[in-house]
């Protein structure tokens, strides 16, 4: 059985043209129950070795597309998602020649990736879910964090929010990599 309470509102114009009450009826019954996506973007690491916990796959490759998808069109949430696609020259953990990669959009460059077409990356990934044990076929990286621009043997961080390196070798991560299995 429904419980309702009544709220009374009075209204009244400071210029005296009009006094009046109001009253409405709440229902006091608890809202319908929801259900809620599971994923890690705002998990912060201080080291690749807490990243490597929760990474699937690295890979290595270049940014070859982007599709926008609209938040309510795929239920992520309040902001849009940008789905880039990265063709693998190199890949730890799953061996695959394309990746599609989430990112979501509207945050700060130090807070979410965002990836740009034509850029070499290294990845830390693991596949991004709605709801846990039901993968998606698609990825993000771990933390919406873990992702390096690579620049010949160099790497840079994309983001900055966490204490991860931001400046390294190409090799240093590819040693961190060849630990995913």
């Amino acid at each position: 059985m429904n419980r309702f309470s009544r709220i009374g509102i009075t209204v009244v114009t400071l210029a005296g043209l009009s006094l009046g009450t109001a009253c409405t009826e709440i229902s006091s019954s608890p809202p319908p129950a929801t259900q809620a996506a599971h994923a890690s973007w705002t998990t912060s690491y201080n080291n690749l070795e807490e990243v490597l916990k929760d990474t699937t796959l690295v890979a290595i490759g270049f940014a070859t597309g982007q599709e926008k998808i609209a938040s309510l069109s795929d239920g992520t949430g309040p902001k849009d998602t940008t789905l880039t696609t990265l063709r693998v020259t190199r890949s730890f953990g799953e061996d695959v020649e394309q990746v599609q990669v989430r990112s979501s959009d509207g945050f700060e460059v130090e807070e979410a990736v965002q990836y740009v077409v034509g850029q070499e990356y290294l990845v830390f990934l693991k596949p991004f879910e709605f709801e846990k044990g039901k993968p998606t076929g698609t990825f993000i990286a771990v933390g919406q964090l873990a992702a390096y621009a690579v620049n010949g043997e160099g790497a840079m961080r994309v983001t900055s929010r966490d204490s991860l390196v931001r400046r390294t070798s190409l090799t240093s991560l590819l040693e961190s990599a060849a630990k995913v299995r």
